[in-house]
């Protein structure tokens, strides 16, 4: 209790109960109605201090979430005891008990009083899982008979059935480990002699809300669309908003929501990054999912660059590119595809504008036959790269600027650019060898002095290149270059059989039939490596350009795909193979014999595993002996689910015999397994409810026809306490045995007043048990 909170005084009162003997009475705890949303009803309390008891299955008593308290099939002994309440503030933790003590009247019946209900509910919610009582009492005589119906669509409606998850209270309806298909409207009708009185009750199972959002994470590029999806799992769900960076939206311009699920951002900007929310939620849960938008990055865009320039030897010159971009771009420099020197006659540098804008320069304040050329800026960041090129031309003879021997890979295309300076040229042109280029189909020379060669040969395009420039004056200059031409691996194809039998040796061999050596060959399952092997795979190199795989044996779990990757200097080659394994069928979940009560249902689980998946399928036998099997069809009797369990609804004695599961692949054999299916029938009535009126003086004979498996023990009751007929000589039982059930009567000779009474006949046998009622009415002669 809070230091700060002072205890709320509150006064609970309790009236009596009035109810005709036989019937529910119901006990209510008066709370004032200025705390009765913060108080509960802790307990209740008969007699002096004995606590209620609600646990036993033989207990008369029910205590309801809203406080009230049931006493079923009321007796005149009830009216000796008196019942209190103990109630509980659930902020304060204050206990009250009430104030007075209540008593139940019980009256004796005089003539037919119609059904009344006294005690119902119009609401119910709870959460997913939890046991419902769905509160009906109500009066009458004849003693009244509770019937449990659900509303379906329109005014249909259909009889509320009792199985293992639903079970009657006296009239109230009790569903253990509720679900949302459990949600809908009841109706309770109780019924005596021709009359009705009903009463309606919504039940709301709740599922606890969890929200996701997909996806999680969205990277965007400006002017995309985006879409965010909301998965909302739980019940009910009331209310759905969204929000970005904890300020809820709206539909806009640019943001749409969509059925309340679905959120639209169109023309994505720059602001549309940071979190997003979404927030689902009804009267007793809430529950929020979380997805960030990002902004991808943008590729540099030049906003300035410069022209082709011939200027005088000694004038100064200026080159500048500007460009922007996410993140900001660099920017560097080059002179005929080297970097431009660092020396006294180049001043380069570069800043940033106040628009986010990266300016750079090269500045030469004295120009020279030496700087002449293609000068190149390349703006670049993670985005991607622009780049941009002009010829700088410095009157002047021809000269070459030395070039760095290349290396370069077989069967690539060959680039190569002759550093021409000097201004103006009139010729350039490439030999190998002394031998003048290009001198076959692979080879090309261009105008600005570019030499191509495709489809690079190591025995013919290894060697020497020298170009020449030359201007009309005659004068030339020569520059010279060494190409190295290395080669990669290649690997010889290599397939796997399409079919490979688990148990069976295998192995695979990688050759490297071209390539530079040293080559490195390694090897991969999937993405593992497996260059060491490992337990059941073994890595043999037998040269340096060949190695095995050893499989002994082949095992299921090596079903994979296979890569041999070389590699040398000059590059790397893979090669794949996929390993197929068939492997035939063995249980994952072999069936067993099973036993089930009918009006019950079962699932007969049969699972098998291999490759291909196996199919199974399930057939009864025709008759009483495990041969000559049926198919079985998938019916909304019987259902066979995809993974082989066989589910069997409302197991009658139809269902009983022998059922054959069997798994095949195409791969052996197959398996098959025989499983009995016995069927069992508990002890139950068909009729639970009749009254017998007799006159006062006359014989009485009380029958009850039980069925179900033998051996049956049928127990008669008088207003719930044993009956000893061997102590009352006036009372005398008789049965019957038959072929499926037994036939108990219960004579009363020259019955008087003292018999009346509320009599139940209970079946039991070694599956279930179940109960009939008759309420023995004497009436006085008329005289």
């Amino acid at each position: 209790m809070s230091g700060n909170m002072m205890p709320q005084r509150y006064a609970v009162e309790m009236h009596d109960e009035f109810v005709l003997k036989g019937n529910t009475a119901v006990l209510r705890c008066h709370v004032p109605g200025f705390v009765k949303d913060y108080v509960i009803v802790e307990a209740w309390i008969k007699d002096p201090g004995e606590k209620v008891d609600t646990n036993s299955k033989s207990s008369r008593y029910s205590i309801y979430p809203s406080g009230e308290l049931h006493v079923r099939h009321v007796q005149q002994s009830d009216a000796l005891s008196s019942f209190s309440c103990r109630t509980k503030h659930r902020l304060t933790g204050l206990t009250v008990k009430s104030s007075n003590p209540a008593r139940i009247i019980v009256t004796e019946p005089y003539g037919q009083v119609p059904p009344r209900i006294t005690h119902t509910a119009t609401r119910i919610q709870i959460q997913s899982g939890e046991t419902v009582q769905l509160p009906c009492a109500g009066q009458a005589f004849p003693l009244p008979a509770y019937r449990w119906y659900r509303k379906e669509s329109g005014t249909a409606v259909s009889p509320v059935r009792i199985g293992h998850r639903r079970e009657m209270s006296g009239g109230t309806l009790v569903i253990r480990n509720a679900d949302i298909k459990d949600s809908g409207r009841y109706v309770c009708v109780l019924a005596s002699s021709g009359n009705e009185d009903k009463a309606e009750t919504e039940l709301i199972v709740t599922v606890k809300l969890s929200v996701s959002i997909y996806p999680h994470e969205r990277l965007a590029d400006i002017g995309e669309v985006v879409t965010l999806n909301c998965s909302i799992r739980g019940y009910p769900v009331s209310t759905v908003k969204w929000s970005k960076n904890s300020k809820y939206l709206a539909d806009g311009a640019r943001t749409r929501i969509i059925a309340k699920n679905q959120l639209v951002v169109t023309s994505v900007r720059r602001e549309d990054h940071g979190i997003y929310q979404c927030f689902a939620g009804n009267d007793k849960d809430s529950a929020q999912g979380v997805a960030q938008l990002l902004i991808g990055d943008n590729p540099p865009e030049f906003l300035h660059t410069f022209d082709n320039a011939t200027v005088n030897p000694g004038s100064p010159i200026s080159l500048k590119c500007s460009a922007s971009g996410n993140p900001l771009p660099q920017i560097t420099w080059s002179l005929d595809g080297a970097q431009v020197p660092e020396d006294q006659s180049f001043r380069s540098g570069d800043y940033v504008t106040l628009e986010n804008t990266v300016v750079s320069y090269v500045n030469i304040s004295k120009s020279g036959v030496e700087h002449s050329g293609e000068f190149a800026c390349t703006a670049k960041n993670d985005a991607g790269l622009v780049r941009h090129s002009g010829w700088l031309r410095v009157p002047g003879p021809p000269f070459v600027r030395p070039m760095k021997n290349q290396t370069i890979v077989a069967g690539e295309t060959m680039r190569i650019r002759c550093p021409a300076g000097g201004y103006p040229i009139h010729r350039i042109s490439w030999e190998r060898d002394g031998v003048r280029l290009p001198d076959n189909h692979r080879q090309s020379v261009y105008p600005n002095g570019t030499l191509v060669v495709r489809q690079v040969e190591r025995t013919v395009d290894e060697g020497q290149y020298a170009c020449t420039l030359r201007n009309k004056e005659g004068e030339s200059a020569r520059g010279s270059v060494y190409i190295t031409v290395r080669v990669r691996p290649v690997i010889e194809p290599f397939n796997l059989p399409p079919s490979v039998q688990m148990g069976q040796r295998l192995s695979i061999t990688c050759t490297v039939s071209k390539g530079d050596p040293p080559i490195s060959i390694k090897w991969l399952r999937d993405a593992d490596s497996l260059s060491r092997g490992s337990a059941d795979v073994k890595v043999h190199n037998l040269a340096d350009y060949s190695s095995t795989l050893l499989f002994d044996p082949v095992r299921p779990e090596h079903r994979a795909n296979y890569t041999c990757v070389a590699s040398n200097e000059a590059g790397s080659e893979r090669h794949s193979a996929a390993m197929v394994i068939h492997v035939p069928p063995r249980w994952k979940t072999e069936p067993n014999d099973v036993d089930v009560i009918k009006g019950r249902g079962v699932m007969i689980d049969c699972e098998a595993e291999g490759f291909p998946p196996p199919r199974l399928t399930w057939r009864k036998a025709e008759g009483s002996v495990p041969e000559s099997y049926k198919p079985i069809s998938s019916s909304s009797h019987l259902h066979v689910f995809e993974n082989g369990s066989l589910t069997i609804l409302d197991v009658s004695e139809y269902d009983a015999g022998y059922y054959l599961c069997q798994a095949s692949n195409g791969i052996g054999s197959g398996l098959s397994k025989v499983v009995s299916l016995a069927v069992h029938v508990a002890a139950h009535f068909t009729n639970k409810f009749h009254a017998e009126i007799v006159k006062k003086g006359d014989d009485a004979k009380l029958s009850c026809q039980a069925y179900g498996e033998r051996p049956l023990n049928i127990l008669w009751t008088k207003d719930r306490q044993p009956l000893n007929a061997k102590a009352m000589t006036r009372y005398r039982q008789a049965e019957t045995v038959f072929t499926n059930g037994s036939l108990s009567e219960l004579l009363i000779e020259a019955a008087d007043r003292g018999d009346s009474a509320l009599f139940t006949c209970l079946a039991s046998n070694s599956y279930g048990k179940d109960e009939t009622n008759i309420q023995l009415i004497i009436q006085g002669k008329l005289f």
